[in-house]
């Protein structure tokens, strides 16, 4: 890539990291220490983990949908009106990376509290062999072919954990999208709002508005559904 557009590469990805970072850097630690005893008890364990994966994906997943929502809105207040280019990334990447942490993310800390950290290395080793190709292509067509390639390739890493968990602990792929079903729900619902508003009129505190406004139906969805 010129200068230029790996600039735009770089400072998406690091400003979407940071943006999901808040709730990942917290928890994670936590994760793995709770997980690592309870280990000898399946029952606990695999509980524990549920619990963790949906306040993990009810905290991410608002903020990877808004992001995607208002991905020009949102580049403009981070990173200035000079960044448009990034917009379509930052939305994406925010969208997918939300997606993969909501799912699959938290699969590596059971591998590890398991005694399995091998399985680690593996989950990126496959991802290693088609990113590399795969960016190299891309990035010779064109940066939106790159971006859009790089954050669909998170749909490999959920598959890949998705595989192992059920082929090492009997997890099934249903039980990871039924156990995050709400905060799911609630986040196409925004997603709808915020889309079916958002060109009614272009004023930037109309869009922070209806942004606000989407988050707090999540709130309601989520709260209303609790059981």
């Amino acid at each position: 890539l010129s200068s230029h557009f790996l600039g735009l590469y770089k400072t998406t990805i690091t400003t979407v990291g940071q943006m999901i970072g808040i709730v990942t850097s917290i928890l994670t630690p936590v994760i793995f220490s709770t997980l690592s005893r309870l280990q000898s008890d399946d029952k606990d364990f695999f509980n524990m983990y549920f619990k963790f994966q949906k306040v993990v994906a009810t905290l991410v997943l608002p903020i990877g949908t808004i992001v995607f929502a208002e991905k020009e809105l949102i580049t403009s207040i981070l990173l200035g009106s000079q960044w448009s280019e990034t917009a379509g990334f930052m939305g994406l990447w925010a969208l997918m990376g939300s997606i993969s942490v909501a799912l699959s993310r938290y699969c590596t800390e059971m591998y590890r509290a398991k005694g399995h950290p091998m399985l680690c290395f593996l989950v990126q080793f496959l991802m290693f062999i088609v990113l590399v190709p795969g960016v190299l292509y891309t990035a010779r067509i064109g940066f939106k072919e790159l971006y859009i390639f790089r954050s669909l390739l998170e749909l490999e890493y959920i598959v890949v954990n998705v595989i192992i968990c059920y082929i090492l602990f009997k997890l099934s792929p249903f039980q990871h999208i039924t156990n995050i079903l709400r905060p799911i729900i609630a986040s196409i619902v925004v997603l709808a709002f915020i889309l079916i508003l958002k060109p009614i009129y272009e004023s930037v505190l109309y869009q922070i508005v209806i942004s606000a406004l989407g988050f707090l139906i999540y709130c309601s969805v989520i709260y209303s559904s609790k059981e």
